[in-house]
């Protein structure tokens, strides 16, 4: 985290920047650290607030190592809170500030809670209490009970937090659990991983003023002395050009000696006489002051020629540590990237090994619980087809059990019709053989009666005839004879007919009643063939049902299992793409740090012939001597 500071003007009105004194009685401040002062022109209210802001940024990424609940699963929070030395909150506008539950992609949410969980504080009134031993403790809590359970604590404290100056790092912290009455020691009992970060612009500012002021230091002496030689030798330049130019023979002296023709004529002589030895006078001067100037510089000359011959030999050696430093830190660093390449190779092959293993005890769980999984399934599934049999053959029995009921109940009833058809039958046959009976009685006792009275009349007849004999009345006799004989023909021909009648009927009607029996037996077998059909139809249709709820069940087992081989196959395919990313991720994070190794070497390799460029010639050595003398 790096934060940038606004140079900007705050407010509309400049004020007059405050000069930082000097480091050296004599040296005066370069430029260019003047300029680098000119760039932080804070002032007004807002530039005071943002000189005085101070914010403390924590993140809580998460957890690890902590142990496990029996019997259900940990919800984990950490809270977070500014204390005092004795372990009290300070005041009301303390940090104090809690997480939720870990988030849904975490892995493992119960030992390794990951929350990403950012929280931005204000301590513009709290600095001075970090500096007297105040700390931020953290602790974590466990949710899934009510009231909460508390798994440990550490604490940051102030001082480390004041370190890290607009500055940010990422700390593992241990946690403790408070000593009981049966652990007398605190208790370890996981790590907590967070980011800080303390932004301080004021502090920022003196630092950054002190660091630039360590590093202009070295290079005050010699910029001082170069300056202070420079202004001496544009002093000695503009002491001979003030000589050169003169009133004597410069613009000034014509005017002055046209002047004093105009007015004073009548003096040429004795002003001649004063002009050269005025000019006598000034050139023996010149002469003079020309003589020490070239001796000035003859002595400057040779002590600027040994200022080279002892700067080149400087040179050379500062360039031979220099290259000697530059290879000894380059070895170092070979062998610092060797080292990270192979430590980092190291990590990275421990870590894909972990993460395999984790993987194959992973998926040997993952087809352990599968196979547990499909035999379940498979007890189930044999249960279930157990119990639908039973329960089919029961029913079965109980329909056959029914349709046996049924058929034995027509059979009875069919025996019930028979025998009552057959006790009708008899009955009728005995009615009929009575009426027969009577009817030949009755016949006969007329047949005897018609006798009795043919008889009779025969006997009549018989006496008449003998009295017709006796007397005259044959003829007579004759015709009564004859009569009575086709009255007895006529009562035996009806006598037959009825006696063939009623032979008829009892015949008609002993076909009737086959016929009628005949027509029961028919519908009785008619019946008997129906309830067969469909007692049959039944258990075809049972056996149906049987088949299509067996295919049912088995289709349902083959959706099921592969369902279950699809899960199985998808959580295999996650894993192997969690373990491709993760080694993927490796490889780039390698590839980073090296890249980013690389980069910071070749920046520094610049940065170091840049120095070596920019180097002043005039670095190594002191202020030259003949400065006294002139």
């Amino acid at each position: 985290m790096h934060v940038v500071l606004n140079n900007a003007q705050v407010g509309g009105t400049s004020h007059p920047r405050h000069a930082r004194p000097r480091t050296h009685a004599s040296a005066p401040v370069p430029a260019r650290m003047e300029h680098a002062h000119d760039m932080h022109p804070f002032s007004g209210r807002d530039a005071e607030a943002v000189l005085g802001m101070r914010r403390l940024l924590v993140k809580l990424i998460g957890a690890a190592g902590i142990p496990p609940r029996e019997g259900a699963q940990r919800s984990c929070s950490a809270e977070m809170q500014l204390v005092a030395n004795g372990g009290g909150a300070l005041g009301s506008r303390a940090v104090h500030m809690r997480t939720g539950p870990p988030n849904r992609v975490s892995t493992v949410k119960d030992t390794e809670p990951v929350w990403n969980a950012e929280y931005v504080s204000d301590l513009s009134d709290m600095a001075d209490a970090l500096s007297r031993g105040a700390a931020l403790r953290i602790d974590l809590w466990d949710e899934a009970e009510t009231p909460p359970i508390h798994i440990g604590e550490t604490s940051v404290p102030g001082e480390d937090i004041l370190s890290l100056c607009m500055r940010d790092v990422e700390q593992v912290l241990p946690l403790y659990r408070a000593p009981t009455a049966r652990d007398a020691a605190a208790t370890l009992t996981g790590a907590i991983r967070l980011r800080l970060a303390y932004v301080d612009v004021h502090a920022a500012i003196v630092n950054m003023q002190t660091a630039s002021v360590g590093t202009e230091e070295q290079q005050a002496l010699a910029e001082a002395q170069i300056r202070i030689l420079t202004d001496a030798i544009r002093e000695e330049e503009e002491t001979v050009a003030f000589l050169c130019c003169g009133p004597v023979s410069g613009t000034h002296g014509e005017r002055q000696q046209k002047l004093n023709e105009v007015s004073q004529n009548h003096s040429q002589a004795t002003t001649d006489a004063l002009l050269d030895a005025m000019r006598e006078e000034k050139r023996q001067a010149l002469e003079a002051v020309l003589a020490m100037h070239n001796q000035s510089l003859d002595a400057f000359r040779e002590d600027l020629n040994a200022q080279r011959t002892l700067q080149k030999k400087l040179q050379d050696e500062a360039v031979k540590v220099a290259q000697a430093e530059v290879e000894v830190k380059t070895s170092q660093l070979e062998t610092l990237t060797k080292l990270a390449q192979s430590q980092a190779m190291e990590t990275a092959e421990r870590v894909i090994e972990q993460v395999e293993a984790d993987t194959r005890a992973e998926i040997d769980a993952l087809q352990k619980q599968q196979v547990d999984v499909l035999r379940a399934l498979q007890l189930q599934l044999a249960e279930q087809l157990t119990r639908e049999r039973a329960v089919m053959e029961q029913d079965v029995e109980t329909r056959s059990m029914l349709a046996e009921a049924q058929v034995a109940s027509l059979k009875q009833t069919h025996a019930q019709l028979i025998a009552d058809l057959n006790a009708s039958m008899a009955a009728a046959i005995d009615d009929c053989e009575q009426n027969a009976l009577q009817v030949q009685v009755a016949a006969r006792e007329e047949v005897a009666e018609a006798t009795r009275e043919h008889e009779t009349q025969l006997r009549a007849i018989t006496e008449e005839l003998e009295a017709v004999r006796r007397g005259e009345a044959d003829e007579r006799a004759a015709r009564v004879i004859n009569m009575v004989q086709k009255q007895a023909e006529t009562v035996e021909r009806q006598h037959e007919q009825e006696i063939a009648f009623i032979k008829d009927a009892l015949k008609q009607r002993t076909e009737d009643h086959h016929a009628t029996l005949l027509a029961l037996g028919e519908r009785l077998d008619e019946r008997h063939h129906d309830l067969d059909r469909g007692w049959n139809r039944e258990v075809e249709e049972l056996r149906k049902d049987l088949t299509e709820k067996g295919l049912e069940l088995q289709a349902r087992h083959k959706v099921e299992i592969t369902s279950l081989r699809s899960a199985y196959n998808e959580a295999i395919d996650k894993l192997k793409a969690k373990m491709i990313a993760l080694v993927e991720e490796r490889t780039v994070a390698t590839e980073t740090a090296k890249l980013e190794y690389e980069a910071q070497l070749i920046s520094m390799k610049k940065e170091h012939q840049a120095e070596q460029e920019d180097m002043p010639p005039h670095a190594y050595y002191s202020a030259p001597r003949s400065h006294e003398t002139v």
